[in-house]
C-alpha cells in the first residue's frame, strides 16, 4: 500500500491510503484543539505525529487512534521523527531550546546554550545517518549540532526568517529557504554558502533535497533547482 497524500486541517488529519485494489481514507481527529502547524511520518510507517498549539501528539497510522501526548511552553513550530524512528525532536516558538522525545518512555533531553539562536526555532531536520540536527531560526541562522547539544557551526546569510532547513541525502550540505526570498545551498564541513538562488517575489515556505540529492525542491513559487550548481530548471 502506498503512501499517497497527507492534508492539514485545523482540528484534524487526513491520510489517504492507495493501492490498484482499494483507496482508504483514515481521519484523525478529536486530538488537536487548535491549528496544526507541524506533521510528520515515521519511515517505517506505524507513525504520525503531529504538533498544534502548545501539544505534541503520536498517532497510530494504520488505525487513526491518539496513542500518547506531550505539551510545550508555545506553539509547535516543527516536529519530526529520527531517522531510526526511536525520537522524535521538536521545537516552539516559546524557547530556543531542541527537546528530543524517546517515543517509547516520553521521557526527553533539553538542549539548552547561550550560544544558540536568539530567537525561536522554525524549522528542524536530521541527518540521515542520525548523527546531527540543524536548526533554523526566526533570527535568520542555521545552526548544526550533535546530539549532545554541541553547537558546531553557524550559518548566517539569510537577512530573514529561516523557514525551512533540509540535509541532502549524504550529509554533506545543507539546503534553507527564507522570508527573504531566497534558498541557499551550504557546504556543512566548511560552513560556507555554496549558492544563493534568487528570483522568487515572496517567501520561502519549504525546501528538500530529491532522494537522489541531485535536485532541490521547494515551496512558494514552485520551481525545481539542481544541486551541482546548474542553473534553474
Amino acid at each position: 500500500m502506498k503512501l499517497k497524500l497527507f492534508t492539514i486541517f485545523v482540528l484534524s488529519l487526513v491520510l489517504i491510503q492507495t493501492s490498484r485494489a482499494q483507496k482508504t481514507v483514515l481521519t484523525y481527529n478529536l486530538g488537536h484543539y487548535s491549528s496544526i502547524h507541524a506533521i510528520s511520518a515515521s519511515s517505517n510507517g506505524k507513525y504520525i505525529v503531529s504538533g498544534g498549539g502548545d501539544e505534541i501528539i503520536l498517532w497510530n497510522m494504520h488505525t487513526g487512534q491518539k496513542i500518547k501526548s506531550f505539551h510545550e511552553s508555545g506553539i509547535i513550530t516543527s516536529v519530526l521523527f529520527s531517522p531510526d524512528n526511536k525520537y522524535i525532536i521538536s521545537a516552539n516558538q516559546n524557547s530556543y531550546i531542541i527537546k528530543i522525545r524517546n517515543i517509547e518512555t516520553g521521557e526527553s533531553d533539553i538542549f539548552l546554550s547561550s550560544k544558540g539562536h536568539s530567537s525561536y526555532i522554525t524549522s528542524l531536520a536530521y541527518s540521515l545517518d542520525s548523527k546531527y540536527i540543524i536548526s533554523g531560526s526566526n533570527d535568520g541562522t542555521i545552526k548544526l549540532w550533535n546530539l549532545r547539544g554541541g553547537l558546531l557551526k553557524t550559518f548566517r546569510g539569510h537577512t530573514r526568517r529561516v523557514n525551512s532547513v533540509s540535509f541532502s541525502p549524504d550529509g554533506n550540505y545543507i539546503i534553507s529557504g527564507s522570508a527573504d526570498g531566497t534558498i541557499k545551498l551550504w557546504d556543512v564541513q566548511t560552513g560556507e554558502e555554496i549558492r544563493t538562488l534568487t528570483g522568487y517575489k515572496g517567501r520561502i515556505s519549504s525546501v528538500s533535497f530529491s532522494p537522489n540529492g541531485k535536485y532541490i525542491v521547494s515551496l512558494g513559487d514552485v520551481r525545481r533547482y539542481s544541486s551541482k550548481h546548474r542553473d534553474k530548471i
